[in-house]
């Protein structure tokens, strides 16, 4: 009798024992999930105070060169127009011809301007389909003629042909841009040529855009895609274009990266070969 008590005694003393350790446990993983919410809640705040604090800055640096690339072409224009009004009244037409021509250009760099600013806010999806690198190559061309005669830069380019998914319109858009910086890195160079090449892989082509310039500082390469990050002289631009060809680029799963080529600089845009023009985009 006295075993079969002792017995039962310890069975329900090991039930309770189990039972306080599955509170205990219980208590433990609340605890635990409480302090994991907390400290996600708190990492969400400051991540949302990190984005916040980005957006604001970069709200801020837009607005700072919005400023600076828009003040002094105002300023021009105030002064150039008050002139040609002085022009005409002392009946001097070809004066204040001269004047009205040059507020015409600073009209078409503002208007450049306001162009970049609307490229790069629009998020419009991209439209992928089988394209032809040497009509985009070509279209491109015939866009930089003007800067490339103005210049004296002379463009090699290859006779080869291949098909990569891409958008036509926005790939003749990043080419142009990669054609305008190397023409702009060039400006002092005495020999102003650029290079335009296209390989390919089983999977992939590569066009690259080569200048025979100064190069890129270690300071450009670390920062060249950043929104609003430029190299060039004030009244050169905001700093958007190759932050918009790197974004255009990616969201067709290509890729553009920089290099020195010693000399000069070397834009490799990577995108994904196509096989016919008829056939779907990868999904």
């Amino acid at each position: 009798v006295y075993l079969t008590l002792a017995l039962v005694w310890q069975y329900r003393r090991r039930q309770v024992e189990r039972q306080d350790s599955q509170r205990a446990l219980a208590q433990a993983v609340s605890e635990l999930d409480a302090r994991i919410a907390a400290r996600t809640a708190e990492l969400t705040a400051a991540n949302d105070i990190a984005v916040q604090t980005g957006k604001l800055a970069l709200l801020g640096q837009m607005a700072a060169s919005i400023s600076h690339e828009i003040s002094q072409p105002l300023a021009a224009l105030r002064t150039l127009a008050d002139n040609a009004v002085a022009f005409l009244a002392r009946d001097d037409a070809a004066s204040a011809r001269d004047n009205l021509r040059i507020i015409g250009e600073l009209c078409t760099r503002m208007g450049h301007i306001v162009g970049e600013l609307k490229a790069f806010a629009r998020k419009e999806p991209a439209r992928l389909k089988s394209v032809s690198l040497q009509q985009v190559v070509a279209g491109a061309l015939m866009l930089v003629e003007p800067l490339r005669h103005a210049s004296g830069t002379r463009i090699a380019t290859d006779t080869l042909d291949f098909r990569v998914w891409g958008d036509p319109i926005r790939l003749e858009q990043v080419l142009v841009n990669l054609l305008r910086n190397a023409m702009d890195a060039m400006e002092t160079q005495p020999d102003r040529l650029i290079a335009l090449r296209l390989q390919a892989t089983e999977t992939h082509v590569n066009i690259t855009v080569r200048d025979h310039g100064p190069g890129l500082s270690a300071d450009a390469q670390a920062h060249l895609f950043e929104p609003f990050f430029t190299t060039k002289p004030s009244g050169k631009g905001l700093g958007l274009g190759l932050s918009l060809s790197h974004a255009i680029v990616h969201e067709m799963g290509g890729s553009l990266r920089a290099d020195n080529a010693h000399p000069g600089a070397c834009f490799t845009l990577s995108l994904p070969r196509a096989p016919e023009p008829n056939a779907d985009p990868p999904p």
